[in-house]
């Protein structure tokens, strides 16, 4: 069991597909060369970015936290989510193994 988390501070780079690259690579690392069965992922409410990486990674949404973290003067929703061994498909870790 792990956590994943990343920060993508070029906002160019936004919008263009790097967080999910960056996610999938990770998380195939972590399941295929490391053996972990589960990855966790949280996320503020408000970066639907983020949400939307994780989702396109392959991740599921798991939970919802209720006005769980600060952000200003606010208090937000974060939204879990998570990647279990199984939902890779053989040709997921295939690639890994190939490049590891």
């Amino acid at each position: 069991l792990a956590d994943v988390s990343l920060f993508i501070g070029d906002r160019d780079a936004w919008g263009k597909g790097v967080a999910t690259a960056a996610i999938k690579l990770i998380s195939r690392f972590a399941i295929a060369t490391l053996g972990l069965k589960k990855l966790n992922a949280g996320v503020y409410g408000p970066n639907r970015g983020s949400a939307k990486a994780f989702l396109n990674a392959g991740y599921t949404q798991e939970g919802l936290r209720r006005r769980h973290y600060k952000c200003g003067a606010d208090m937000v929703d974060a939204f879990e989510f998570g990647l279990c061994a199984e939902d890779l498909g053989a040709d997921d870790l295939d690639n890994e193994s190939k490049s590891a």
